[in-house]
């Protein structure tokens, strides 16, 4: 299996921050990196879909990021997306799910 070793490099106010590529993409084909943010859909219930949003990170105990299993196929009820990351949209990380909520 070949797997693409990449990473991302950004300036902010306390230096250069390097984020290392999962080797996932989202439903759109967005390539997710450390520090991303993500939303989506975890099933429905009577066509009421279980929202969520997490921040990607690397799991030590584990040898792995904690990417969902699920939610790369287009038409699924299960999705997720690339939303933003902690770096351009810290305030992601508070009010993610409130946001969320409206714009479904």
């Amino acid at each position: 299996m070949r797997r693409e070793i990449k990473f991302r490099t950004r300036y902010t106010n306390v230096g250069f921050i390097t984020e290392q590529f999962t080797g996932a993409k989202d439903r759109k084909g967005t390539e997710v990196y450390e520090g991303d943010i993500i939303a989506g859909v975890n099933g429905s219930i009577n066509g009421f879909g279980l929202k969520f949003s997490m921040e990607i990170k690397w799991i030590d105990n584990l040898y792995r990021f904690n990417i969902p299993s699920f939610g790369t196929d287009r038409d699924s009820t299960h999705w997720w997306e690339v939303v933003g990351n902690t770096i351009d949209n810290p305030e992601l990380i508070e009010n993610i799910n409130e946001k969320y909520k409206q714009e479904k």
